[in-house]
């Protein structure tokens, strides 16, 4: 706060932008946002994710290949093996609001 009661928006924002590089501060953020904002977040999150429709797409592949940040997945086979059951059974379904 700044000595007249207004929020210092600038030091709020660089407060959080250090957040997404200290995996502690980071999860402190996160519990208090979850804690404090939960309604909110279900709204937001609801609205987003609702009426996506799930398609296999080369760029997924190249997610989980090189860009996924545990246990890349380098394997042609495993790719395959990942592959078959969401062509299966989740290929073209679209999520729904709850």
């Amino acid at each position: 706060m700044r000595d007249d009661g207004t929020v210092d928006y600038s030091l709020v924002l660089e407060i959080l932008a250090m957040a997404k590089n200290d995996e502690y501060l980071k999860n402190i953020i996160l519990r208090f946002v979850v804690q404090e904002f939960r309604e909110d977040l279900r709204k937001i999150l609801g609205l987003s994710m609702a009426h996506v429709v799930f398609k296999w797409e080369p760029g997924f592949e190249e997610f989980l290949k090189e860009r996924k940040k545990r246990r890349k997945v380098v394997d042609p086979e495993t790719i395959a093996y990942y592959k078959s059951p969401f062509k299966k059974h989740l290929e073209g379904k679209t999520l729904a609001k709850s």
